[in-house]
């Protein structure tokens, strides 16, 4: 999930990106901006937290 995060974040920064730079005009998810702005944080968060408890739980 963390990857998942990531990739979101790092797409949503290319195409903001892209719209100042390049002169695009490219929508994300204009009638739910709040999901785009907090899900790749809340993906990469799980994510984290989530390889922590695998990772203990296998290393005992």
């Amino acid at each position: 999930m963390f990857i998942v995060g990531l990739l979101l974040l790092v797409t949503k920064l290319i195409i903001m990106a892209l719209n100042r730079f390049a002169g695009t005009d490219i929508t994300i998810l204009k009638e739910i901006p709040y999901l785009s702005n907090f899900l790749p944080l809340v993906l990469m968060v799980v994510g984290g937290v989530g390889s922590d408890q695998l990772k203990k739980k296998y290393v005992e």
